[in-house]
């Protein structure tokens, strides 16, 4: 039976009390504080390339003048649409690319894992379909990071290749696709995970070099209409600068002299968005710093949020 648009009578839109509009105009833009957790700059491959100096500062700065870390309603539901982005777009490479797309997965029902598999596997115990479990990169000797692999196409037509999934907008996908590059922080971030392996310092089953990247744009309002794949090649170069400049901020934290940063000037654009910003550029910076360096854990949270272990199983 097809729809009648005239079988069922719709009311008109009624008009919104003010009080509400105001009320949801102030949810959009919502925002709170997190006592409990504090401004830091963390060694993830997803902040790349690391700014010395705010590395430094993060480290330096205590806590009667440090910001706390700040949630947000945009942030919030960014951050979940693009897990939610990263796990459906998991699910049907698997499914559309078997013979390719490897990984381990976990049960989100009784959590039995697989490891090292191609294809989308079935739980043997309970029979539902898995979720993909990332391959994680931990800090370690010569791997001074951590961070996660959205994704490996492995031996597909001869070559390995290393997918990062990043939700974006159209109109940063346009500039991208003009420029013909890739963001540098989403290279780099990429490049560390496929050097990682390709210098030995990872395994995941037998899986033992990456031959190229995919960074991999889709448009998060549209994410079945719009992708934009950015295939470019491992640089041990980069990622050699990479850690480079982890150990400069690490050496000055050893020596409690603050390094050189990525700016100038505060209207650099490296700067425009750095919550360091004010800070980096005071004239009573050295004033600030004190004669101690703070471990990463004293401005974490005890515990994560319902929203950070949502997916987290």
């Amino acid at each position: 039976m097809s729809y009648d648009p005239g079988i069922v009578e719709v009311p008109h839109v009624e008009h919104l009390p003010q009080e509400l509009y105001d009320l949801f105009k102030n949810i959009r833009e919502a925002e709170r504080s997190l006592p409990d957790a504090y401004l830091n700059v963390e060694l993830r491959s997803s902040s790349f390339p690391l700014c010395p100096k705010a590395y430094h500062i993060s480290r330096r700065l205590p806590l009667k003048r440090r910001l706390h870390k700040q949630e947000k309603f945009m942030l919030d539901a960014s951050a979940l649409m693009g897990t939610a982005l990263h796990m459906v777009m998991q699910k049907w490479f698997a499914i559309m690319i078997p013979e390719a797309f490897y990984g381990n997965w976990k049960c989100a029902t009784c959590h039995h894992t697989k490891h090292h598999t191609f294809g989308l596997p079935v739980c043997k115990h309970c029979g539902k379909e898995m979720l993909y479990s990332e391959y994680a990169i931990k800090k370690g000797p010569g791997l001074p990071y951590n961070g996660h692999i959205d994704g490996i196409l492995k031996g597909f037509k001869g070559l390995n290749y290393l997918l990062d999934f990043k939700g974006s907008s159209q109109d940063h996908m346009r500039d991208l696709k003009a420029s013909a590059h890739p963001a540098e922080t989403h290279y780099c971030q990429a490049n560390s995970y496929a050097c990682a392996i390709n210098e030995g310092l990872v395994k995941f089953g037998d899986l033992d070099h990456i031959d190229k990247l995919i960074i991999l744009y889709v448009e998060r309002g549209r994410p079945h209409k719009l992708w934009e794949p950015m295939v470019v090649s491992p640089s041990r170069k980069v990622w050699l600068k990479t850690r480079e400049l982890i150990r400069v901020g690490n050496r000055s934290l050893k020596e409690l002299v603050v390094p050189k940063g990525f700016c100038v000037t505060a209207d650099d654009e490296p700067g425009r968005w750095c919550l360091w910003r004010s800070v980096c550029f005071s004239p009573l910076l050295e004033s600030y710093l004190v004669d101690k360096v703070f471990p990463t854990s004293k401005f974490a949270k005890t515990s994560p949020s319902p929203l950070e272990t949502l997916f987290h199983f």
